[in-house]
């Protein structure tokens, strides 16, 4: 969640631009899901962020790996990453 929030803060208001983000967790159905939502300039198309050379996208990949989990990236007005993993993990 850190990396993704930090990641938020740093490319999507750029300069002057001011906006939110938003994080939340809940549970259903026996699996949390985890969403980090900005209403920034969006990730950029045509990058694939499981596969970059970011360090920090890189951990988070891992991570929802280890907890067998999933994690979505949903473009359009801003950004949200969707992290899915169970409640054992």
């Amino acid at each position: 969640m850190n990396e993704l929030v930090s990641n938020a803060m740093k490319h999507a208001f750029s300069g002057e631009r001011k906006g939110t983000i938003r994080v939340n967790i809940h549970e259903h159905e026996g699996r949390f899901l985890l969403t980090v939502r900005d209403n920034g300039v969006g990730f950029p198309e045509g990058i694939d962020f499981t596969a970059t050379e970011s360090l920090g996208m890189q951990l988070v990949v891992t991570l929802v790996e280890q907890l067998d989990g999933s994690i979505d990236l949903i473009r359009g007005n801003g950004t949200e990453f969707r992290v899915t993993f169970g409640a054992g993990a």
